[in-house]
């Protein structure tokens, strides 16, 4: 796993904690990369988000065929969250016949969707 980005994008805030702009509906997207030197063979990407303990959604999505040295761009749509909650979303791959590096192979991120900000304005 290369990369795990999110629409709203998630930030690390002042208190070294991810945080995400008020959403009721989460994208993610996970960059894959073969680091080997052969074509990989397809396998399962998956990503589960949990609530307080509880599972909210595990999606899994084939990977095609990446060439050696090459990346490709997974998204899952349409994760239902709410503001003012935490999560942890967890992002997997299956070990490979023959994988020596396998730290890679998945990602945790605890994070927390932000309350809606009230914008008030006041006249002078």
């Amino acid at each position: 796993i290369e990369q795990v980005l999110t629409v709203p994008e998630m930030i690390l805030n002042t208190d070294q904690a991810f945080g995400i702009t008020a959403t009721e509906a989460l994208e993610v997207k996970v960059v894959v990369r073969n680091d080997g030197n052969a074509e990989s063979d397809p396998f399962d990407l998956s990503i589960v988000l949990i609530e307080q303990g509880a599972t909210l959604a595990d999606q899994v999505m084939t990977v095609g065929l990446i060439g050696p040295e090459e990346q490709t761009t997974i998204t899952f749509e349409s994760l239902v969250v709410k503001p003012g909650m935490a999560y942890r979303l967890v992002v997997s791959l299956p070990l490979l016949e023959g994988e020596q590096v396998t730290a890679d192979n998945q990602r945790v991120f605890d994070f927390v969707v932000n309350e809606p900000v009230s914008s008030t304005t006041t006249e002078p």
